[in-house]
């Protein structure tokens, strides 16, 4: 997950993790400080690349 973040701070941009991940290494409070979080879990997998999409413009 660090080296992730590290990543994320150099080049910017969107990370998309599994919230499985996110609990299990405790990132979740830092991602929520740090980023924006969109909750996807009700979502088909094709409304959640779109909404990724979009966001990302």
């Amino acid at each position: 997950m660090e080296t992730a973040a590290r990543l994320l701070d150099y080049v910017g941009g969107a990370l998309v993790l599994p919230q499985t991940v996110l609990v299990e290494a405790d990132a979740f409070p830092w991602l929520s400080r740090e980023g924006q979080v969109v909750d996807t879990t009700e979502q088909p997998p094709a409304e959640v690349a779109r909404t990724i999409a979009n966001r990302l413009g």
